[in-house]
């Protein structure tokens, strides 16, 4: 590997910072303008600490966040999967997600590897983020994830059943 990739496989993930957009007064112009307004402390804190100030022009890609309640349930499977089911115990919800995503074939991209003329299918997972997959893929996501446990591991549930026990889960760990 040359050091340039080790360089750029070593940068750390960009941290998303939150906003809300609000109506304000401008108090250099008086008007009411839309601005951007962190959400947490923690956002603010963020972006303290990244040297951002009052007044400074700012650069910046937007994007929607996704829809809540379903980047729960996705991590809240992920949990599940890991507690419930042989062979993913010791990941992390989002391993056993993308684990989930090959075993299933679900949401992934496949490349073809060729060796003394044998081919190689290797299943690579997509992202989940909103900006890499609009909300009806991600439902659509959902569903297969949903379909593929019951038709491999939980023939005796359905979706609601799973969505369910998720979400007790969830209510019970925290």
């Amino acid at each position: 590997m040359t050091e340039e990739k080790a360089k750029k496989q070593t940068k750390p993930k960009a941290m998303p910072v939150y906003f809300t957009v609000r109506k304000l007064l401008d108090p250099v112009t008086g008007k009411i303008v839309g601005a951007f307004v962190p959400n947490s402390d923690e956002d603010r804190n963020y972006l303290r600490e990244r040297g951002y100030r009052n007044g400074e022009k700012i650069r910046a890609i937007l994007t929607k966040p996704r829809n809540e309640r379903f980047n729960r349930l996705v991590h809240g499977m992920g949990h599940l999967i890991v507690t419930h089911i042989e062979g993913y115990e010791g990941l992390t919800a989002h391993e056993a997600i993308k684990k989930l995503q090959v075993e299933g074939r679900i949401y992934c991209n496949m490349e073809i590897l060729t060796f003394e003329e044998t081919h190689f299918y290797h299943y690579i997972p997509r992202s989940l983020s909103y900006d890499s997959m609009d909300e009806h893929n991600f439902q659509d996501f959902w569903q297969q994830c949903c379909k593929y446990l019951i038709d491999k591991y939980w023939p005796s549930m359905d979706e609601d059943e799973i969505t369910n026990m998720i979400e007790f889960q969830s209510f019970t760990h925290h």
